[in-house]
């Protein structure tokens, strides 16, 4: 996995107890500093693009590896009985002048709680969010990558990755095995 999808991760925890030690004070009374960190997803109201986001889910902890209609991912099984996989997306129509964040959500569903119509399934209760950093994108062909994304899944599932970038736009894939 990348180091940069770990700190976004450790980074995000911190972030989401709003408080980072302030190592000016001793002691278990310290108290803690705020962050303005920008790792924050927060829309552009004065911004205004056209067409939408393209989307697509693949494999591959350092790679964006496509995946073929109902195929299913590579799974890791771990030594303890559990495991996962590695998924990784990539989007284009990215305005990457305009803008350096990306919002992505990762929903993971049974089967028949996401039905195979070509909708938009609703969020679900295992859905997981992160904010794509763009110091530096991981840019392949003008299209934007992230990979190494885990997921503890195994047996028949949908995927459904939404991104959304800071001008409103969004785009979303699903992928089912």
């Amino acid at each position: 996995m990348r180091t940069r999808f770990h700190g976004l991760a450790v980074v995000g925890c911190m972030m989401a107890c709003h408080c980072f030690p302030d190592s000016g004070q001793d002691g278990p009374e310290s108290e803690c500093i705020s962050c303005d960190a920008d790792l924050e997803f927060e829309l552009d109201e004065t911004c205004a693009l056209p067409g939408a986001l393209t989307v697509a889910i693949g494999e591959g902890p350092d790679d964006f590896l496509p995946l073929a209609d109902g195929e299913r991912p590579e799974f890791h099984a771990g030594f303890q009985g559990g495991g996962h996989s590695f998924f990784s997306v990539q989007v284009g129509n990215v305005e990457l002048d305009r803008y350096d964040r990306l919002e992505v959500a990762v929903d993971v569903y049974h089967p028949q709680a996401c039905p195979d119509d070509g909708t938009h399934c609703s969020p679900s209760n295992q859905r997981r969010v992160v904010v794509l950093d763009g110091d530096p994108w991981t840019l392949v062909d003008g299209l934007v990558q992230e990979h190494g994304i885990i997921l503890p899944l195994e047996g028949q599932t949908v995927a459904q990755i939404t991104v959304r970038d800071p001008c409103g736009q969004t785009g979303w894939a699903q992928h089912r095995w």
